[in-house]
């Protein structure tokens, strides 16, 4: 009896593939999976989450953002109080400090969930949009609350706004009720440590103006810097937009006519690139060309799932410790975002993970939970230059953009205010208990399409137990027929025996609980059977 072996040598070497007919999905790549992170060309279960704040004063995070400055770091939540009122927080790790505006008809914010909020941040200040109100701005002193972007007209409602080389720019411009879908409106600019002194597009003196794209008939939904220039998007194009100075001031191009983003949150930028969520796709952009990611691999993934009514909370965020970018978006029949697929930048791969319960906003920052807040004078006795044996201005090393921060409603949560969690973290999610699963079907090595029967299972693993499962399909499509699972200890064990006979072998790796399991390779040995 002459045994053949069906190897997967590096198991995370191609990620998830579930677009493709699994019998066409390459050897080492997977047809599914859940809460699996692809990590130095192993599969890995993703780790979990815990609890960075709880008491943050509102019922739900709308929006997530971090900020730094000389001396401070912040996370920024804005969403409902419970009351149906937009108000805003800054927590420095200790306290959420109410920064919402003052209560005036002038300057309140009275935007919902769905009047999407973009962040810009220029000459230390935080600089908040959403269609319903003006642009607001925070000097991120917890003492002063958020105030109306100076030098904005009243009158005027953006759909996004970013700051770029010293300038604001907005873009899908309503004046007194008058919609522009395809206006871009930008400020004089800045001096710094200041606001921009005015918006007046016909003053002279200034650089202000603004500008409609008339080659679209499109609404521009985001904008985000990219290298040397703004790229705004539109629901199916994309321009950029560089600063050329003299009387134009801007210089706007067509970077493609097929591609857009799907919502004002569906852009993400790093290390030169723009990861984008369209309307059909998921791409990268690098201000020239735009590369599918998506195509052949995860795309009809996410679009078969993603919910029709509640599509426009999606939202991009990068996670640029880990290198990935995640691609968060509400499954049919969820109000919000319950799932992630996971794009892993340096290796190219996919891995799929759950969100925490009423995911709205994320945020790539830093972890400011118990950072010591001591000076000199709250030092006690320890604070003189003879008792106190630490370094000047010494602070535990916490990577800038290290922590991946998550953040939503208090629906079902049990919670008394809307969490803000803390990606990887721990390995439950915030003490529940979480599944790892990854499935590879229609395995058939054989050119004759013969019978094979699997005998052994060999699992190149670390870390924790993880359960084994096979199963068979008798045909490349059709129902699979899942045998006794059996458990395989990497400290203990080095394969698994088992009979199971089909002609298209599968197989699942599994965990259920507080784990943390890394798989390096598989190899299933088995006797194919005589020729039909």
């Amino acid at each position: 009896m002459i045994k053949s072996p069906i190897i997967i040598p590096r198991a995370g070497e191609l990620g998830i593939i579930s677009d493709l007919p699994p019998l066409m999905v390459p050897p080492n790549a997977w047809t599914s999976g859940v809460n699996v992170r692809v990590n130095d060309g192993e599969l890995v279960a993703f780790p979990g989450h815990d609890l960075g704040g709880e008491n943050t004063g509102l019922d739900a995070i709308w929006s997530l953002t971090t900020v730094t400055d000389a001396t401070s770091h912040y996370w920024v939540n804005l969403g409902d109080d419970g009351t149906g009122v937009c108000k805003a927080f800054a927590y420095d790790g200790t306290t959420f400090h109410d920064i919402s505006p003052t209560p005036t008809p002038a300057n309140d914010f009275t935007g919902a969930r769905a009047d999407i909020i973009t962040h810009a941040f220029l000459n230390g200040r935080l600089v908040t949009n959403n269609l319903a109100d003006v642009p607001h701005t925070w000097d991120l002193s917890t003492g002063n609350d958020y105030v109306p972007l100076v030098n904005w007209d009243s009158n005027w409602r953006a759909k996004a706004i970013a700051a770029f080389k010293g300038f604001l720019v907005a873009i899908n411009i309503t004046d007194s009720g008058a919609f522009s879908p395809n206006r871009v409106k930008w400020s004089d600019e800045a001096v710094p440590g200041a606001l921009p002194g005015s918006w007046d597009e016909t003053d002279p003196t200034t650089a202000a103006g603004e500008y409609d794209l008339a080659d679209t008939t499109a609404a521009l939904v985001a904008i985000k810097a990219l290298r040397n220039e703004l790229v705004l998007y539109t629901e199916r194009e994309c321009f950029g937009m560089a600063l050329v100075g003299g009387s134009l001031i801007w210089r706007f191009r067509l970077i493609s006519s097929q591609t857009g983003a799907m919502t004002p949150r569906a852009v993400g930028a790093f290390k030169g690139l723009h990861a984008v969520m369209t309307d059909n796709d998921l791409v990268v952009n690098d201000g020239q060309n735009i590369r599918s990611i998506g195509d052949g691999r995860n795309k009809r993934y996410m679009f078969r799932q993603l919910d029709e009514s509640n599509y426009g909370y999606a939202f991009t965020q990068v996670h640029r410790l880990r290198d990935e970018v995640w691609f968060c978006f509400p499954s049919a029949g969820n109000d919000f975002c319950d799932m992630s697929l996971v794009w892993n930048r340096s290796e190219d791969t996919f891995g799929v993970r759950e969100l925490p319960p009423g995911c709205i906003s994320a945020a790539d920052g830093t972890d400011i939970v118990g950072l010591s807040t001591a000076t000199w004078e709250t030092g006690g006795a320890a604070a003189t230059w003879n008792l106190e044996d630490g370094a000047w201005d010494e602070r535990a090393f916490n990577a800038l953009g290290g922590l991946l921060l998550l953040a939503g409603d208090n629906t079902n949560t049990g919670m008394t205010g809307a969490p803000v969690y803390r990606a990887d973290q721990g390995n439950t999610f915030n003490g529940d208990l979480r599944q790892f699963r990854v499935e590879r079907l229609a395995m058939n090595p054989d050119p004759a399409g013969r019978v094979l029967t699997v005998t052994e299972v060999w699992v190149e693993a670390t870390g924790d137990p993880v359960t084994v499962r096979i199963g068979y399909q008798n045909a490349p499509n059709g129902p699979v027929f899942w045998k006794s699972a059996q458990t395989f200890d990497p400290e203990l064990d080095k394969k698994l025996t088992c009979r199971v006979t089909g002609r298209y072998p599968c197989l699942a790796l599994e965990s259920l609980g507080d784990f943390n399991t890394r798989i390096h390779g598989v190899r299933l040995m088995f006797v194919a059977g005589a020729e039909r």
